[in-house]
């Protein structure tokens, strides 16, 4: 199976099912020149717009929830808590043909198999100080 290495993670749902896509996924960042190369290995790689500069983008979806090893292949305990935005991670894919209901388009998906957590950055509150509750640090509304 084929791998894409050291890659930025831009969005993570592999623990639960996503509520749109009803399935398992994970979107990665690419640099321009690893875009290049994901798209000759038969990667769909979309180009997005992002503070004024391209920015390149793959997604890997699966039916199931994917293994999560870490960086000596162990398996690795998220805790309930997915991959956070900027974690860097290798993800092990297969490429799939599909058809359809109709019949009348096919394409290539390339499945999401397995994550490696080179650097983990935990999914949070977006920088937030902790606070006690009632706190006028909280600020007044």
């Amino acid at each position: 199976m084929p791998f894409l290495n050291d890659s930025k993670v831009l969005f993570c749902n592999i623990l639960k099912e996503d509520s749109f896509t009803q399935k398992f996924q994970i979107v990665v960042e690419l640099t321009e020149d690893d875009a290049a190369d994901a798209e000759a290995a038969g990667l769909t790689v979309k180009t997005k717009e992002y503070d004024s500069k391209p920015q390149f983008q793959v997604t890997f979806k699966s039916k199931y929830p994917a293994p999560v090893v870490d960086s000596m292949t162990k398996p690795y305990d998220l805790r309930g808590q997915e991959i956070g935005r900027g974690s860097i991670v290798n993800v092990k894919y297969s490429f799939r043909d599909w058809t359809s209901p109709c019949k009348t388009e096919t394409g290539t998906a390339s499945d999401l198999s397995a994550v490696q957590l080179v650097t983990l950055k935990e999914a949070g509150a977006g920088g937030f100080e902790e606070v006690a509750a009632g706190s006028s640090e909280a600020g007044d509304y």
